[in-house]
């Protein structure tokens, strides 16, 4: 299924000539009625075509003839080897199109994950033992940490009260009023 839609996509840029295209795409042709039979009615439509401009060709005027003799010779001059170009680009577009799909197909599971707090789940009892833990906290823990410059103890000192003015905040946010001041 997926090769017949990358046939379809694809088949067009190698016109009506089936020995043209990838090496996976003429084969596929080969194996799937679907595919074959799409590609014999643009080979037919083809010569329908070339059939028909045969019939009505007229002749060219003498001086639209030495124009078109010079274009035709400035593009066979100007012509690459290999064909157009298409074909070059065709592994680059084939390449992108699958790091599309694989990045779309794993893309959602490579998000980080959010931790989502339920606080149904967060009772009274623990947070009144949460806020009793943090009003239970020595006023300067710090001291106790005697060879530490007086920088950084000015620094941990800020620190912890910082910790615990955000602490007794979320406990206030989390818990209703009458819950804390009932805690001694």
């Amino acid at each position: 299924m997926i090769r017949c839609l990358l046939h379809e996509w694809l088949s067009p840029l190698t016109g009506d000539r089936s020995d043209r295209g990838p090496r996976w795409l003429r084969r596929h042709r080969a194996a799937c009625p679907r595919c074959e039979h799409a590609a014999s009615g643009r080979r037919a439509v083809a010569a329908r075509l070339r059939a028909e401009a045969a019939r009505e060709r007229r002749p060219v005027p003498p001086f639209l003839a030495a124009r078109i003799r010079s274009a035709v010779k400035r593009a066979e001059a100007q012509a690459r080897p290999g064909g157009v170009g298409r074909r070059r680009w065709m592994g680059w577009s084939l390449a992108a199109v699958a790091g599309l799909a694989v990045a779309l197909a794993f893309g959602p599971w490579w998000r980080p994950r959010t931790v989502e707090i339920d606080l149904a789940e967060f009772t009274r009892e623990q947070a009144g033992r949460l806020t009793q833990q943090v009003r239970n906290l020595p006023p300067e823990p710090v001291r106790a940490l005697t060879r530490i410059d007086r920088p950084l103890q000015t620094e941990l000192e800020a620190i912890l009260a910082d910790a615990r003015t955000a602490a007794l905040s979320l406990a206030r946010v989390c818990v209703p009023e009458e819950s804390i001041a009932s805690r001694p």
